[in-house]
Formats: structure tokens, sequence, C-alpha cells
């Protein structure tokens, strides 16, 4: 049997990361939480984070905390607002060791050396180059992606693909209030998505930037583990974006269901 510190050392292992690293970690728990179980071992979330902070005493650890269930004119509560990125985010989510960012859409939680840069971070577009996107590329951060598909971890796409200005995209603006732990105030919004019927498919991306050793699947026993150097992707993607390949599909059918639904919307 594998003691724990052993489970979390080989996991963390995989992540191949330095003392100073900014770290963008997106993960599912339930692969991994069933293969510790397997070992005779409990996985426990603040143990694994806690291991990781071991790793980067002189870095930085960012984890998702969008709210991608907001529209126009909703309101984001710093402080209450539940994350829909999944049970690594709501476990964060009660710990005090982390702060919050205050974009009302993607938001992240920061801890580490960086953390108040981080917090000060600020753009009226979601996707801007003072986001935590283009935070991230700057400060060339390494991404782990733990059993979760390309098409729902690789929100940093959106950022070169608004860079670009991308045809399949279009500006929305909107307004949202925000309260954080001061006040309460209205933010303009810009946020840069898809239009009618147009669905994200990073495949064939993904084996590109694997083939441009910008990803590595560093597997843990059958477990993908992606590692992913941002800076290098964001330079790889602009180029399969403008020559070489797409990042969405579009269906016929969800444009009528979206169509049909604005319609709707506009009647009643």
């Amino acid at each position: 049997m594998n003691s724990t510190d052993q489970l979390y050392s080989d996991l963390i292992d995989r992540f191949a990361l330095k003392p100073d690293d900014t770290l963008f970690l997106s993960s599912d728990l339930g692969k991994l939480a069933n293969y510790f179980k397997s070992q005779g071992v409990k996985f426990d979330v603040n143990e694994f984070i806690d291991s990781i902070q071991q790793r980067i005493p002189l870095g930085t650890l960012i984890i998702p905390a969008y709210t991608d269930n907001l529209r126009d004119g909703d309101t984001f509560e710093l402080l209450r607002s539940k994350p829909t990125t999944g049970a690594l985010s709501n476990r964060v989510f009660k710990r005090k060791d982390f702060k919050r960012t205050k974009d009302p859409l993607h938001s992240v939680f920061v801890w580490g050396k960086k953390a108040e840069e981080l917090t000060e971070l600020k753009d009226e577009s979601t996707f801007g180059p003072n986001s935590i996107f283009g935070f991230l590329e700057n400060d060339n951060a390494v991404m782990v992606i733990i059993d979760v598909h390309f098409n729902n971890s690789f929100t940093f796409v959106h950022f070169v693909e608004q860079r670009l200005n991308v045809k399949f995209r279009k500006a929305y603006y909107w307004k949202i209030k925000v309260a954080d732990e001061e006040k309460t105030y209205e933010k303009n919004l810009i946020f840069y998505t898809k239009k009618m019927g147009v669905v994200t498919d990073l495949d064939e991306l993904q084996a590109y930037l694997i083939e441009k050793n910008c990803v590595q699947n560093n597997d843990f026993y059958g477990i993908p583990v992606l590692r992913v150097d941002l800076k290098n992707s964001a330079k790889w993607t602009e180029t399969f974006i403008r020559s070489v390949g797409k990042t969405y599909r579009f269906d016929p059918v969800l444009w009528l269901k979206q169509l049909v639904k604005k319609l709707i919307g506009r009647k009643y």
C-alpha cells in the first residue's frame, strides 16, 4: 500500500514544478478519489492543496472560481457567489488562505507570492490584456489539467480569440453589480463570447499544441494530467487560428434552438 504522502507526491511530480512557478490548476476529483481509495487511502482536497503549496513556496497557486451562470444585470458577490467550476473550487472557497479576484465572470482563487497583484487586476473585458488570462500569459504560467476535457478547461483560448478578433465570437456589453468586502458597485463588462450556433471544439488544437510541445500528458495511473505552457500555447494558438484549423464548429440544431429562445424572449 502507498502512504498518503507518497501518493500526493507522486501525483504532483507529474506537474514538473519549480519552487517559484505560477500554477493554474483545473481538476476533476472523481477518478483521483477512486484511485486513492484503491490504494487504501482517502483523497483529501485540503491535503492535496497543502502538498502543492509546499512544492511552490516562492510561487503562486491559482484555481478557477468562474460563475458561468451570471447574466447581464445580475449581481456577483465576491464572498458568496458559488463557483460553477466544480468540487475543487468549492472546497478552496471555504479556505482562509486564498483570496478571490473581482472579475464577475472569471474570478479565480489565488494564494502565494503574486496574490495581491492578482486581486488588483482590472480590465473591462473578461478576456482582455489585463484580465487573469493576460496575467497568465505575461507571467509564463504553467497550467495543469487533471481529467478535464480540453473543451471544458482551456478557457485561455478565448483570450487569444479575442486578441485576434475572430468572427465567430462577438462582444456583448453587460452591466453587473459587484459586491465585494467593502461596497457594492456597478461594473461595465465586455464579454466576448460565441455567436449563435457556435460550439467550442478544441480537439484539433490540443493535438497541435502537443505536437508543438506546449502540452504534455504526464499520465497518473490512467488519469490524464496535462501540463500546459501558457505563454507558448498563446503563440501557437494564434498560429493555429490564423492558418491551421478551427477552435469551433457550427451546430445548426443549436442555432435553431437559440433563435427560437431569442424570439420567444422578445415576444414575452
